[in-house]
């Protein structure tokens, strides 16, 4: 029952995964197609970080399910008192994450609207959307680290992705084109970095699932045989 518990913590954290880099692709495209009808102004970006926290507010919700079947499998295996402890350690760390997620987002929105000059106009919202995203994942990862004592590079790889390839989107020609196709380049180039980062992460938590399954089939193969 424990191993069963790891296995599925391990697949959903892969799903969670996938669902964040299905908010960050979704959120970046619709906020690009508005940028075409919208003209930049505070009220903008108002509406981009509440379409954002629509989105993720949508995934936490699919995150509490999933994270809540995994929790039940976990609680089988330890004691009440032991339970108990667990529980608030869990409630402690999602508070923490989802604070880092959305304090992240908001963060990276601000920076980028106030900070990257007008000539880099269209890189904004695709760079607060990696920067957040980054910052959402370091945050996951020194979350773990310092209230559940679990050291999962997988966050820190993602994170780190999205943020070592921020400055890949300065490097689109035309800058300072406002053709509608040279405005998409710095969504499609946020697309491939959002896919690359999740999709990696959420491979790395398959496979590791997949060899724990594997684990626990050999050693019940282990005791059917010495047991008969």
């Amino acid at each position: 029952m424990e191993a069963s518990g790891e296995v599925v913590a391990r697949a959903s954290a892969a799903i969670i995964y996938l669902l964040t880099t299905l908010v960050g692709i979704a959120g970046g495209w619709i906020t690009g197609l508005l940028s075409f009808f919208i003209e930049p102004s505070p009220y903008f970006a108002a509406l981009i970080v509440g379409i954002f926290a629509a989105l993720f507010a949508v995934a936490g919700i699919a995150y509490s399910i999933i994270a809540r079947i995994s929790d039940f499998l976990s609680l089988l295996t330890v004691s009440p008192e032991e339970r108990r402890n667990y529980l608030k350690t869990r409630k402690r760390a999602g508070n923490f994450i989802g604070a880092s997620w959305m304090g992240g987002m908001t963060a990276a929105f601000l920076l980028s609207l106030t900070l990257i000059p007008d000539q880099y106009n269209l890189v904004k919202i695709p760079v607060a959307v990696s920067l957040g995203v980054s910052l959402g994942n370091l945050g996951m990862f020194l979350t773990n680290m310092r209230i559940a004592r679990l050291f999962d590079p997988r966050p820190l790889f993602a994170g780190l992705y999205l943020l070592l390839t921020i400055p890949t989107y300065f490097t689109i020609p035309f800058m300072a084109s406002s053709r509608p196709d040279t405005i998409m380049l710095s969504y499609i180039l946020l697309t491939i970095h959002t896919v690359l980062a999740g999709f990696i992460t959420a491979s790395w938590y398959v496979i590791s699932a997949r060899g724990r399954v594997s684990g626990i089939l050999h050693a019940a193969r282990g005791e059917d045989s010495s047991s008969s």
